[in-house]
């Protein structure tokens, strides 16, 4: 199993998360979305206003898209995120608290960078960010 954080505007996931768990990709990052593994774990990170990780889930599967589906691509008639992922939402904040209850990023020594939309996180790192949010009873 691997570790991914995806980063995006908070419209797109609430949009995502809307549909059930999905979220795309430029074709800038086609070699490192063709690593992605259904169960790999996926924390999501949502820029500005709220800065902070909002959840997380695992990759069930993911597909080149040629749909429109994000409303700037609706706008602009033209697929702008054709990588696709589909995934189960584990845990996700309510979408009235995501600016109070985010959880903040490591600090940079981390290895995460922001302005990277998709990429590995080490495997203690991310478990840190997991074990931040509560405990969800079974």
């Amino acid at each position: 199993m691997t570790y991914w954080l995806a980063i995006g505007p908070l419209d797109n996931w609430k949009l995502g998360m809307q549909k059930g768990g999905v979220w795309g990709f430029t074709a800038r990052y086609k070699s490192t979305w063709a690593r992605l593994k259904s169960g790999d774990i996926l924390i999501f990170y949502t820029m500005k206003p709220v800065k902070g990780i909002i959840g997380y889930g695992t990759i069930k599967s993911k597909e080149e898209e040629k749909k429109l589906f994000w409303p700037q691509e609706v706008k602009e008639g033209n697929v702008l995120w054709p990588l696709r992922i589909h995934f189960n939402i584990d845990f996700c904040i309510a979408y009235s608290k995501w600016e109070t209850d985010k959880i903040p990023l490591p600090p940079l020594s981390q290895g995460i960078t922001i302005q990277r939309a998709l990429q590995e996180i080490k495997e203690n790192v991310a478990r840190d960010i997991l074990d931040s949010f509560p405990k969800v009873k079974k």
